[in-house]
């Protein structure tokens, strides 16, 4: 670790009297690239408002004094900053203050800087915490009048526990009105818990047990908690300090009923008076209870068998939680770290279930700071003790937060890419002779993966998939493996899933569909619809992983490229091809692979080829501009096929040698119909390894070859026997022969069964085929990889861990969120899935233009949101009924045949009367203009937004908005933008509808507003702002005005990236960009995907010229600028364009909410 000058983070702890607090100096680990916090100074000012206490402490030296004058918390403040600035320096190091919020609601669920609107957040949840979290409030408001230079973050205990518990672990079996009161599972001590899960990145599944004075437990796999014990309040769970745990609820009424007391002092008692001190009558001291129990005290010794019993019987529960797979049991804080006579206590007897404690090793001398293993070597489950330092963890998370140590984590980074230049030793696994030492590495530049790849090939591709797979969980705990289309008892999904336990998540979640339900659908012209399904359930899947390879689905021709280009596509998936076996036309193959995902712009991360000749498979692959990600010797085992392997694909009943099926291969099938002697001969003139196949009734054969097979010298090992003509289903030996030979095999097996150990019998499948279906049932099987296939696993693992290239390692590891481009298909789903998750409503006021009815239909079927149609009820059903889609889900109002509603009259003259409105006129407007009675609806909260133009002009739409809704603040024009769903990404031209030529304080406008359209709709936006010139390479009133538009903009949104003036090509194309900025780094020149034009003439065209020449989608023109969303339709749109603005108008609408 290293840091070039002293950076300190400050945390503080404010109670009601008292202010806890810590200094810590942050570095960045250059191996991890991680945060890490070592105190510098530490302790409190307590009894604030009275005669005050001040402990702290610096390195070895302790300071403390009472009695000091300290009235109020911003003097407990100051008397703290007074000893920073004397003992660590100066306060302007102080870079971040990490503040410990006790309660952080269902909404918190990760630290968060501190602004007016968290402050108020933090306040509204005083009601669950209202002990503590005034008290933190408190503190955060007087440490940021006090330390106003540095960003304050607050790291919420509930925040570990709340962003991963599912639904059945937190919620409780309550009325929802007690539900949406906020009662519901929270968690506590969730900085200890991620703390702990940092400190051991590489234990998957693990039982933490928080033992102090408050007490808790947690499940945690892959770093995240599955449950936890502590609820809505830290009185639930286990036995603690002062505290109860668990308790009939029953027990608040009662006491209150039969001791007179009210709820208030029931409460008090089960908080400060029970728990360890209620029991014993001691203390709620867990070493005075120890001690007293030791001296013969039996409430004591009761008390602490009561305290381990709880913590043994949450144990049990979340081994259960967990799967069964629990890596460790890790004991943390003062009772769990310092007390080895209590979890001798909980470890009592659990050798059963794989827990064995080391009595010598548990009450052994512990190291400060080091994670001891205190279980047997033979214990399948470790026992640890770990030290926590939740103080620390606050100090790590605000900072990582806050983001002050970002500079220090790129340096680290940029250091170990260039160590990683340089030569270095050989990969540490152990290389089995055959495999040939992997070759000097070369250096190529290969940007992030993001969280996904999608993997296909000529040929199995198992091998890869899985050793692929096996490299990227040392940097993503939480991996996935998907595939779009295949069975539920897909044999390689069911593989996988097992191999790297994937179990958290249903095998339905991990598959898109069945790939009858695909062809099915694709049979009928419904891809589209095909592709929503895979693209929704790919996205629900991988929402928690860090992770997930995509595995090709079985449909088409196996490595078709043009599918993979298609389904890859429509995920935003790179491709990384799998050339299994050496082939002669390997290069035509990638060359057509690569033709296919250029054309749709999938990218085409690397190439995982099998050669025998790397050098020259490096140099073909490198010609024609494809990475070689891995370029693998060939290696037999993958061609092999086990008895495991036969006896699964057959759906074999295994009478013998289950031990053995895994490691005994076949090389050979012999069908033995003829005499014992004759088979016997013709085995020993054979390769060892031979799978033989007889029919069941031929005892005499089963006999003589287990015979044969104990004369190694004499006779070579066979695979095993595959007996035919067996009832599969049987579970005695039933045959189909006759009944005298279903008893001979019967004997023949029940006397092999009584055969000592030592006698070498072959693996014996039964199944009921005839003896010629079994035989060609095994010819052809292709090699296959099962849970049990370990030879092959292994090989994978090695392989990869040897021959992945450097680059592409490092690739994979860089789990970047925004990786991928947001493609045309994956922003639809995202743009319909938003407005499924909160159905707004939408007033569409040509009710009796047929498109719209149509589109209605649509809207209510996807269930998109609310439709209000204006228009004449028998006019509108008949064009449903002619178009055959159903609107019987949608409010039509007949705002023609109805006199209109007072209160909308009313409102309208309330909002024109500085133009002379009367009552009779708006009446009649409402009654003859449909815009004007949706407008209304929007202005009076009846609807969320409206959507119109299909039968009138821009001005008619926009008119009754601009008078009515008006501009919402900040913004002096309406403008509009169209998403264009380009093959390459999604990209924001503006404005294209609406104004002329706008001035440059309007165009700035213009593009401040965009940007922020564009990050509603998931778009991180680069905003170019497009002229005929870039830079300073030509002069004019135009380039004049994009330039000082430019400059404008980015003081309207100094956060967003701004670019101009620029030419459209070199702000998207980045070859342009390298030639236009000679070489020189601009984070839009190339890859700018908002795109502001600088008159209406030029976007108008701009827009429509690129839709027809790439037959893209154009969503639009969405306006930008109104308090309340109105768009504007095109008068020749079609239905899909109605449905798509309509689901646009719904995220405005969210949008304009959250304000």
């Amino acid at each position: 670790m290293s840091s070039s000058r002293s950076r300190l983070a400050l945390v503080v702890n404010s109670g009601s009297s008292s202010i806890k607090f810590g200094v810590f100096e942050m570095r960045t680990n250059a191996s991890t690239l991680q945060v890490e916090a070592s105190l510098a100074c530490g302790g409190l000012v307590g009894r604030i408002g009275s005669e005050a206490e001040v402990k702290f402490s610096v390195g070895e030296s302790t300071f403390q004094s009472s009695g000091e004058d300290i009235p109020d918390h911003a003097a407990g403040l100051a008397r703290i900053l007074g000893v920073i600035e004397d003992k660590v320096g100066s306060l302007e190091a102080v870079e971040v203050v990490g503040h410990r919020i006790v309660h952080g609601g269902p909404d918190f669920k990760r630290a968060t800087v501190i602004d007016g609107g968290v402050e108020a957040a933090i306040e509204e949840t005083a009601p669950l915490a209202p002990l503590h979290n005034p008290a933190g409030l408190l503190g955060v408001r007087v440490a940021k009048a006090k330390l106003p230079h540095a960003p304050h973050v607050a790291v919420f205990d509930t925040a570990f526990h709340v962003k991963s518990m599912s639904p059945e672990a937190y919620r409780y079996a309550v009325p929802r009105q007690l539900y949406e009161l906020g009662v519901r599972r929270y968690g506590f001590h969730g900085t200890s818990y991620a703390y702990i899960a940092r400190a051991l990145p590489d234990v998957k599944n693990m039982i933490i047990f928080h033992l102090g004075n408050g007490a808790s437990c947690c499940a945690v796999s892959r770093g995240e908690c599955v449950e936890t014990s502590m609820g809505l309040t830290p009185l639930e769970g286990l036995m603690m300090g002062t505290r109860c745990g668990d308790l009939d609820c029953g027990v608040v009424s009662y006491a209150c009923r039969e001791l007179g007391k009210t709820p208030a002092e029931v409460d008090s008692m089960l908080n400060k008076q029970s728990g360890l001190l209620g029991v014993s009558g001691v203390s709620s001291d867990m070493r005075a209870v120890r001690e007293a129990a030791e001296a013969g005290n039996a409430d004591a010794k009761l008390a602490r068998e009561m305290y381990a019993e709880r913590v043994r019987k949450y144990l049990g529960a979340y081994m259960v939680k967990l799967g069964g797979h629990v890596d460790a049991i890790v004991f943390t804080a003062g009772v769990g770290e310092n007390d080895a006579g209590l979890r001798e206590m909980v470890c009592r007897g659990l050798e059963p279930m794989g827990i064995s404690l080391d009595p010598v090793k548990n009450r052994g001398r512990r190291r400060e700071g080091d994670i001891r293993d205190v279980s047997t070597p033979f214990s399948r489950t470790k026992v640890l003790v770990a030290p926590t330092n939740e103080e620390s963890m606050i100090a790590v998370e605000a900072t990582e937060v806050a983001g002050v140590m970002a500079d220090a984590i790129a340096a680290a980074k940029a250091a170990r890419v260039a160590r990683t230049m340089l030569p270095s030793l050989p990969r540490s696994p152990t290389r089995p002779p055959s495999l040939p030492p992997p070759p000097p590495k070369r250096r190529h530049v290969i940007g992030s993966l993001g969280r996904a790849v999608y993997v296909d090939g000529v040929g199995p591709t198992a091998a890869e998939e899985l050793g692929l797979l096996s490299q990227v969980t040392a940097t993503a705990p939480r991996i996935g493996y998907f595939r779009p289309f295949c069975d539920a008892d897909d044999r390689k999904l069911l593989t996988m899933r097992t191999v790297f336990q994937l179990t958290s998540s249903s095998i339905d979640a991990m598959r898109g569909m069945s790939a009858s339900e695909a062809t099915a659908m694709l049979a009928a012209g419904r891809e589209d619809e095909c592709m929503d399904v895979v693209i929704s359930k790919f996205v629900d899947y991988a929402r928690d992983k860090d992770f997930v390879l995509v595995s090709r689905g079985h449909l088409g021709a196996i490595g078709d490229p043009h599918w993979t280009a298609k389904v890859a596509g429509a995920l935003g998936l790179p491709v990384v091809y799998v050339l299994h076996e050496p082939r002669d036309d390997d290069k035509e193959i990638v060359l057509r692979a690569k033709d296919a995902l250029d054309q749709r712009r999938v990218r085409l991360a690397g190439v995982v080829a099998t050669t025998r000749d790397e050098e020259a498979a490096r140099n073909t692959l490198e010609n024609m501009g494809v990475f070689p990600a891995a370029l693998l010797p060939p290696d037999e085992r993958f061609s092999q096929i086990t008895m495991a392997e036969i006896a699964a694909t057959l759906e074999a009943r295994v009478a013998f040698g289950h031990a053995d099926l895994a490691s005994s291969t076949m090389r050979g099938v012999i069908v033995a119909t003829r005499h014992v002697a004759e088979c016997i001969d013709t085995l020993r003139k054979l390769p060892p390894g031979q799978l033989v196949v007889t029919h069941a009734a031929r005892a005499d054969l089963v006999h003589s070859l287990v015979l044969a097979h104990q004369t190694i010298d004499y006779f070579p090992p066979i695979a095993g026997l595959l007996l035919s003509g067996t009832d599969g289903a049987a579970t005695e030996h039933h045959l189909d022969a006759s009944p005298d030979d279903a008893a001979q095999l019967a004997k023949t097996l029940d006397l092999l069964s009584c055969v000592p150990s030592t006698v070498r019998v072959p693996p014996i499948l039964c199944v009921s085929e005839s003896t010629y279906e079994a035989a060609n049932a095994v010819h052809e099987m292709t090699p296959v990889m099962l849970p049990s296939s370990t030879a092959k696993i292994e090989a994978a693992q090695l392989l990869f861990e040897t021959y992945l290239d450097p680059d592409f390692r490092d690739a994979l590891a860089d789990l970047r969120h925004d990786a991928a481009i947001v493609t045309p298909r994956m922003f639809q789903h995202h743009l319909f899935a938003k407005a499924r998750a909160a159905p707004q409503r939408i007033v569409l006021p040509e009710g009796e233009d047929r498109r719209v009815v149509m589109a209605a239909g649509q809207l209510i079927s996807r269930k998109v949101c609310d439709v209000t149609i204006l228009g004449n009820p028998e006019t509108v059903k008949a064009l449903a009924s002619e178009a055959r889609v159903d609107v019987d889900g949608a409010r039509i109002v007949d705002t023609h045949g109805e006199p209109p509603p007072p209160e909308l009259v009313k409102a309208l003259v309330d909002a024109r009367k500085h133009k002379g409105m009367t009552y009779d006129v708006a009446a009649g407007l409402l009654r003859d203009d449909a815009n004007y009675y949706g407008t209304m609806l929007l202005h009076l909260g009846l609807a969320d937004g409206m959507v119109s133009g299909a039968c009138h002009s821009t001005a008619s739409t926009m008119r009754p908005a601009l008078q009515i809704i008006k501009m919402a603040p900040g913004f002096s024009i309406v403008s509009s933008v169209f998403f264009m769903l380009l093959a390459d990404g999604v990209k924001v031209f503006g404005d294209c509808a609406i104004n002329v030529s706008p001035s440059a304080v309007e165009l700035a406008q213009i593009a401040a507003a965009s940007a922020l359209t564009a990050r509603a709709f998931g778009i991180d936006p680069r905003i170019a702002m497009l002229s005929y010139a870039t830079g300073d390479s030509n002069k004019g009133d135009l380039i004049d005005k994009v330039r000082d538009a430019t400059r404008l903009a980015r003081d309207l949104a100094p956060d967003d990236l701004f670019e101009g003036p620029i030419q459209f090509d070199a702000a998207v194309d980045p070859a342009v960009a390298a030639v236009k900025y000679n070489g020189e780094q601009n984070p839009v020149a190339g890859v700018a995907n908002v795109c502001i034009f600088p008159t209406l003439d030029a976007g108008n065209s701009a827009y429509k010229a690129v839709q027809q020449a790439s037959k893209c989608i154009a969503i639009g023109p969405v306006m930008q600028g109104l308090k309340k969303p109105v768009n504007d339709l095109s008068r020749g749109c079609t239905v899909s364009d109605i449905v798509n603005t309509v689901a646009v108008t719904c995220l405005q609408s969210l949008q304009a909410k959250k304000k």
